[in-house]
């Protein structure tokens, strides 16, 4: 697979990178994304606020454009995709990998909070931050971007009081008249949660919020 996957982290979180890295990670190439430096960690930022992530998203944005995102054998500019996630996402990687063989580079894919569907609004009808309601993405569902959408990106910059690094993310996407689409198989919950709308294991991509022992689990049957 032509694909990258990065996932948000930081240094306290050892035991979810162990548990990606003993799970889906073995299936696709994957790196961190991190306030620390490890294994198959980068470090992007200072900030160790997991959940604050502004200045991650931002800084990886703008690091994989200028070619500054590498690890051992492993250069983000040499991948046609990139599929950001954070370390408690679960990436069904078979799935991803049907997935891209029909996507179209010039649009950034994801669960989008504000998107109506077939059967109406999909859970969160809007989002508010900074006092502005917007759609945005989730960024524990992914984020899928092409390299080449990465390479048009020329304004980074982001309004104050934004505080989650998906919002800055999907900010910088729009500023920069990127084209975005919302897809289903992009799950902002676990499969097992109830504000999931069910769950399809021959179609979905990602789930959220995903423990040690829900990983393994669904590892094994999968």
């Amino acid at each position: 697979m032509s694909i990258l996957v990065m996932a948000m982290t930081t240094e306290a979180n050892t035991k979810r990178r162990e548990t990606v890295l003993n799970t889906w990670g073995k299936e696709i190439d994957v790196l961190f994304y991190s306030d620390h430096l490890g294994e198959k960690t980068i470090k992007v930022s200072d900030q160790s606020d997991y959940l604050s992530g502004v200045e991650k998203q931002v800084s990886i944005l703008s690091k994989i454009k200028n070619g500054e995102i590498y690890y051992n054998n492993i250069n983000a500019l040499d991948y046609q995709w990139i599929l950001f996630v954070d370390d408690d996402t679960f990436v069904l990687t078979k799935n991803l990998d049907k997935f891209i063989k029909s996507a179209d580079e010039n649009v950034v894919y994801g669960h989008l909070w504000k998107t109506l569907y077939a059967d109406g609004e999909y859970y969160l009808p809007k989002f508010r931050e900074a006092g502005v309601v917007m759609a945005s993405f989730s960024g524990g569902a992914g984020m899928l971007v092409s390299v080449k959408n990465i390479q048009k990106i020329k304004d980074f910059s982001i309004p104050s009081g934004i505080r989650h690094g998906d919002v800055a993310a999907y900010i910088i996407f729009k500023k920069n008249n990127l084209l975005t689409a919302g897809s289903k198989y992009f799950n902002p919950f676990h499969f097992l949660d109830k504000r999931l709308r069910g769950f399809n294991l021959d179609l979905d991509i990602t789930y959220h919020y995903m423990t040690e022992n829900l990983s393994k689990a669904l590892y094994e049957v999968i």
